[in-house]
């Protein structure tokens, strides 16, 4: 009878497990950095207001996700972006991602606006690594675009200092950029200044 016991708990465990494998997604190859194409003209090092950038055309980024899949972002496909560049050994940036992420379960983002967030300057040795399992842990729900070990889409788009987010109005040229952690306030701005480049864009036509 113990025997018998054991075995049904062997294939309790087994068929168990086949159903968590089912309805989980395997992280087990995640990559952190890739190889990366910036298409255009970077801008501007971001030195604070006035900036330089404002009404510059971003470049565009072909990267992959965390999860090895290839993303080519267009900035002037008529979609506004707040794109957020996070390192996972950052402080701010440990405490600005779980704002984030409540922030967005508890907004619905406007049409054709997206939320974008990149990994970069990662760092084996440092707090957090790897960055894919410290942000899902945060409860980040959307894809991990990665940046390559050189930083290039970081540098690309100016980055002085982490968190850094870039506001793209859906002709791909910036809105407003800042760096630093924000309040929920401040956030919600970034998101407002999105949806208002769109609109003004369809009033100019």
């Amino acid at each position: 009878m113990l025997f018998a016991g054991v075995i049904g708990i062997v294939i309790f465990a087994i068929v168990l497990g086949f159903f968590l494998s089912e309805d989980s997604e395997d992280y087990s190859e995640d990559i952190e950095v890739a190889s990366v194409t910036l298409s255009g003209w970077p801008l501007p090092v971001f030195q604070g207001s006035p900036d330089q950038a404002t009404g510059a055309r971003a470049p565009a980024i072909s990267t992959k996700t965390t999860l090895d899949e290839t993303v080519k972002l267009n900035p002037a496909d008529g979609i506004a972006r707040v794109i957020g560049f996070f390192a996972h050994w950052c402080p701010h940036c440990q405490r600005e991602i779980p704002r984030i992420t409540t922030w967005l379960d508890e907004n619905n983002l406007p049409n054709r606006v997206e939320v974008i967030i990149i990994s970069s300057a990662v760092d084996s040795t440092a707090p957090n690594y790897p960055p894919s399992a410290w942000l899902r842990r945060e409860g980040w729900q959307g894809p991990i675009l990665v940046d390559n070990a050189a930083t290039d889409i970081a540098t690309g788009y100016g980055l002085s200092g982490f968190p850094y987010w870039v506001v793209l109005g859906g002709e791909g040229k910036v809105i407003t950029r800042t760096h630093g952690a924000l309040s929920d306030a401040e956030f919600s701005s970034l998101v407002d200044q999105a949806l208002q480049s769109l609109t003004n864009n369809t009033e100019n036509r």
